[in-house]
């Protein structure tokens, strides 16, 4: 796994929403995870859908 820059989090996506948003941003809403992939935080969070990295499960 690679996380890059000290804002880098894993975050388990449990929604999101692309409706009202500037072009190539998105909320998405979800848990934030520990090194362990346990929930710690629950947030909603404005992306920008290019820095977005998808990680295979465990």
């Amino acid at each position: 796994m690679l996380l890059v820059g000290a804002r880098a989090l894993r975050f388990c996506v449990i929604r999101f929403n692309a409706g009202v948003a500037y072009d190539g941003w998105i909320w998405l809403e979800g848990y934030v995870l520990d090194p362990a992939g346990r929930a710690m935080e629950r947030r909603r969070i404005f992306v920008r859908v290019a820095g977005l990295r998808l990680l295979a499960p465990a």
